[in-house]
C-alpha cells in the first residue's frame, strides 16, 4: 500500500464543473453536507 495523499486528485479536478441548473442544485447539496459534517 503506498501513500495516500490528502486532497482531491488532480485528474478529477479537470472532470469536476457546474453549468445551468447545477450550479444551484451542488450548492444545496454542499450546504446540507457541510451541516451533516457539522453536528
Amino acid at each position: 500500500v503506498g501513500t495516500i495523499t490528502k486532497g482531491i486528485n488532480e485528474s478529477s479536478v479537470k472532470k469536476i464543473y457546474f453549468s445551468g441548473s447545477f450550479v444551484g442544485k451542488g450548492f444545496k447539496i454542499g450546504l446540507i453536507a457541510a451541516f451533516v459534517a457539522l453536528t
